[in-house]
């Protein structure tokens, strides 16, 4: 699936990704231990007096409703296709940016100290990946923060994978076997070393990997990653 298609589900109220493993009464749960785990790292580096919030993605807007409240955001936008923003109805209109960021963020004329973009990274085509990264990082505030969330690795996956208990993890999810070949050609999954050689280029920006919390799902080949402008 690419970012295009991720951007116009008609009908999926919820994620193949998320369904994956739990069921239905299982799913707020585990989003609540989302919210705990981005909120756990964000409270310690973020200024809570004049936040200006963005999340890229929001999805059901579970995650930025969680942040709002417990940051006490006043001045904030969310960003994904109507069929999520239409489902948000806790948000103002204008407050709502609909559509694919890499055309969206043409109609944001403002910067953010915080950005957001939880789970979006790995269906964001390869080729136009960096692109991506470069429209977020241009409306981001000095000394503002963006938090890429839930990013897979391709090394971390392979390590995994040949692990037993990877293999236990991919048997009870998946009925294919586990193409190795495939995994190392894919063209979208990066490896976190491509966005620090990125960031290493420019001194303008300090980045962060952290480990996500032991109970999420892919917490063994997905890290959150902070990216501080200077």
């Amino acid at each position: 699936m690419n970012y295009n298609s991720f951007l116009n589900l008609s009908k999926k109220k919820i994620s193949n990704e998320l369904k994956m493993g739990f069921k239905k009464n299982q799913r707020r749960p585990y989003k609540k231990k989302i919210n705990l785990d981005i909120h756990s790292k964000l409270k310690k580096i973020i200024n809570k007096k004049q936040i200006s919030f963005l999340d890229v993605g929001c999805g059901d807007g579970s995650i930025s409703r969680y942040l709002i409240k417990k940051l006490n955001i006043k001045d904030f936008m969310l960003n994904d296709n109507n069929f999520f923003l239409d489902k948000i109805k806790w948000c103002k209109n204008e407050k709502k940016i609909s559509g694919n960021f890499l055309r969206a963020s043409k109609k944001i004329d403002k910067k953010f100290n915080l950005i957001l973009c939880y789970s979006v990274i790995h269906y964001i085509p390869k080729n136009k990946f960096f692109t991506f990264i470069k429209k977020l990082l241009k409306i981001l505030s000095k000394k503002g923060i963006l938090f890429l969330g839930d990013v897979p690795d391709k090394n971390l996956i392979l390590k995994f994978l040949k692990s037993q208990k990877g293999k236990n993890y991919h048997s009870k999810f998946y009925k294919n076997k586990i193409n190795y070949s495939k995994i190392i050609k894919s063209k979208k999954i990066i490896n976190h070393s491509d966005l620090s050689k990125f960031f290493n280029k420019n001194n303008d920006y300090s980045i962060k990997f952290i480990k996500q919390n032991n109970s999420l799902h892919y917490s063994n080949f997905r890290k959150d990653i902070i990216i501080r402008k200077k």
